[in-house]
């Protein structure tokens, strides 16, 4: 890899976090030093990945030294101001003009050139606009929390002390800067919809200056591992019991007086469950420490002293097994504008509990991906974090979604948006114009999904509250990225055109009909008749009709179900015997036909080239889609066609037949969702990175 020192020329970005101990490896749990910190870093490792010299510019006090080498392409550059103590981030900004004048300087004398700045927080962003202006290059602003957000979150919490406020957290100053900083730079990057929501209704922003990119978190340390792995981390870590975790800085607003209350509702109900207080960096302030006290004298008043253990700063390697090794993990914040570690911990597959107070809870479906609670409220709380102990179904689809969730919109990768600078759309929805990435390290490799292929019968039909769902969902999807609708089925096409229309589902692009035996698409009409070109001499439904009539137990479908190139039949529990009679009776009669059979029941035969998947490649070559763009769902073995293509990726619904799931086993291509029918169809497009 290239040195910061190469002359080849690399094109480079400045991010600007000022406050806090920014470095390498950072004490994370510090004073203002935690989660943005974690962000910026490895922000900066993956915009280095895209081919980017990363300068991550902070400021330098204590005895740090100037420079902090991250890898060959990232380094931290510290920059002095306000002397060398250490300076609180509420009034850090007071110091910034003489931060600016020497930052700009240290650019000057090293002839260095940056494509844009991408600041982080109000103080990051006050030096962030100022470098911009100096040098002429465009401003991306990432807020991660916002003052009026948190200014009304403290006032109705704690009423009694919002005389105290201003002087604690400077909110005056604060929201003047930010209306200033926002309106100033090019784009604003929200990480939560509650962020984006009060950026556009509260600050007044216009909606091109402002896009949501959730926060990522780093899969190649975050992950699940099997039993037995996790029990030898317990072993290791002496976990004994249910052991609920909580981990982070020690600050008033990460509400672990709660979690304490909240836990001893709990603790009387699950008689083996142990609360482990990771808190707090190496060295603690005066103010950390009292937080730290007053947190053992209300264990020692609740008579928790033998159910609480307390710990302090965890080393960044052993963060993981940490979380994998807890039976839970409770994010207990006052305020909290996102939450990485409770995306760190849900990724780890532990059961986690959310604040409601807080952005993260309205991206996850309660029951599915995670909990959430009021910490304000004990018995809520409490209850909430009883609740996945009590039933072992919820704790083990919380552990399995809760994961699932985290590689969805939560991936590092999805920020190399950034890397495109303003100008360019980002979003925190997959595939509305940026790379749909975010998948676990093998599905890392695949491409955007840009046709849809479904069967409906079993599939998107057949619950029609479940179908609703599915066309609230496809509506809400960006109509100019979202992915081609192929509706791949075995009724002929009227009848699937008059079936979605009844049915509620959306119009499709493209409808492939008789089991891959016709094709149409409005748009599109030289389709159709280039696909029924397709199919060669050798079929013959009068002959083949004269030859199924003779066999026993063979009895025709009605009308709507037959066509020149499909005849259909029911033929109930037929044995792979006398299926087996059957396909060499119509060819020793000269017919050039397939044998397709589903559902214990359904019997067609077909022209020898046609099925579902045939219709379908043919399609995606016409189309110039290739097939590691196309997603396919289906429930019967009447859709392996579709399934058997190489490189799709494909979605069974919980529904469906056991001859489909044992064609088709679950992996990184082919998703067995929890949910039935169009439930199961919405499940396995969101896994696959469509609708997050």
């Amino acid at each position: 890899m290239l040195n910061q020192n190469d002359t080849i020329d690399v094109p480079r970005i400045a991010l600007v976090s000022t406050h806090g101990y920014v470095a390498a490896h950072p004490p994370l749990g510090a004073a203002d030093t935690g989660g943005q910190v974690v962000y910026v870093l490895e922000l900066a490792k993956k915009l280095a990945q895209l081919g980017h010299k990363v300068d991550i510019y902070t400021r330098r006090f204590e005895d740090q030294p100037e420079i902090d080498e991250v890898d060959d392409l990232v380094r931290v550059v510290r920059i002095p101001c306000g002397g060398k103590d250490f300076i609180p981030k509420e009034y850090l900004h007071r110091h910034l003009t003489e931060w600016c004048e020497k930052a700009l300087r240290f650019i000057k004398r090293d002839g260095l050139t940056y494509q844009f700045v991408n600041s982080h927080y109000w103080d990051g962003g006050v030096a962030g606009q100022r470098l911009s202006e100096a040098l002429s290059i465009p401003h991306i602003h990432t807020p991660h929390s916002l003052g009026l957000w948190k200014k009304r979150q403290m006032e109705t919490d704690y009423p009694e002390r919002a005389d105290k406020f201003e002087a604690e957290f400077n909110f005056k100053e604060r929201i003047q800067h930010e209306l200033i900083i926002y309106r100033s730079c090019q784009l604003v990057v929200a990480t939560t919809p509650i962020q984006l929501d009060m950026l556009l209704d509260d600050y007044g922003l216009p909606k091109n200056r402002v896009h949501m990119i959730p926060p990522g978190y780093d899969d190649n340390r975050f992950y699940p591992v099997s039993n037995a792995s996790r029990e030898m981390i317990r072993n290791r870590l002496g976990f004994e019991g249910k052991v609920v975790l909580a981990l982070g800085r020690l600050a008033t607003n990460k509400g672990y007086d709660l979690l304490v209350d909240g836990f001893s509702v709990m603790a009387s109900r699950v008689p083996d469950a142990r609360l482990y207080l990771a808190l707090g960096g190496e060295n603690l302030d005066e103010h950390e420490q009292k937080i730290l006290d007053e947190l053992h004298d209300r264990v020692k008043t609740l008579g928790l002293e033998d159910r609480v253990d307390f710990a302090s700063f965890i080393a960044d390697e052993d963060l993981a097994d940490y979380y994998r090794a807890a039976d839970m993990f409770v994010l207990s914040s006052r305020y909290e504008p996102f939450g990485m570690t409770a995306i760190e911990a849900m990724a780890s597959g532990t059961p986690t509990v959310i604040t409601v107070h807080g952005g993260l809870f309205r991206a996850v479906s309660y029951g599915r991906h995670a909990l959430f609670a009021d910490p304000f409220d004990k018995e809520d709380l409490g209850i909430t974090m009883m609740k996945p102990f009590r039933h072992p179904r919820l704790y083990g689809r919380l552990s399995r979604m809760g994961a699932h969730k985290a590689r969805q919109p939560f991936h590092l990768d999805r920020d190399r948006a950034a890397a495109r600078g303003p100008g360019r759309r980002a979003t925190g929805v997959a595939g509305t114009g940026r790379d749909r990435l975010g998948r676990t390290l093998e599905r890392r490799r695949l491409m955007a999904i840009r046709l849809f292929s479904s069967d409906l019968d079993g599939t998107l039909a057949g619950n029609r509250e479940a179908t609703h769902r599915f066309a609230d969902f496809w509506a809400d999807l960006d109509a100019d990225h979202r992915p081609l609708l192929v509706y791949n089925s075995g009724r002929l096409v009227d009848d699937v055109l008059e079936f979605t229309a009844a049915e509620g589902l959306p119009t499709a692009d493209i409808v492939i009909g008789g089991v891959g035996t016709m094709l149409q698409s409005g748009d599109r009409p030289h389709l159709s008749q280039a696909y029924a070109g397709t199919f060669g001499a050798g079929y013959d439904p009068d002959r083949i009709a004269a030859i199924l009539e003779t066999l026993p137990g063979l009895t025709r479908q009605p009308a709507r179900y037959q066509h020149a190139l499909k005849s259909s039949w029911f033929f109930h529990d037929a044995t792979a015997e006398s299926l087996d009679d059957l396909d060499a009776r119509l060819k020793a009669e000269g017919l050039t036909v397939k044998v397709v059979y589903s559902s214990n029941r359904d019997l067609d035969i077909l022209p020898a080239t046609a099925d579902k998947g045939g219709a379908l490649r043919w399609l995606c070559r016409e189309l110039d889609i290739p097939l590691d763009q196309v997603a396919v769902a289906g429930d019967t073995g009447n859709d392996h066609g579709m399934f058997e293509l190489p490189d799709v990726r494909g979605i069974i619904p919980a529904n469906a037949l056991a001859e489909l799931k044992i064609m088709f086993p679950a992996s990184n291509r082919v998703f067995h969702a929890e949910r039935r029918e169009a439930d199961g169809v919405v499940e396995g497009l969101m896994h696959f990175g469509i609708g997050n």
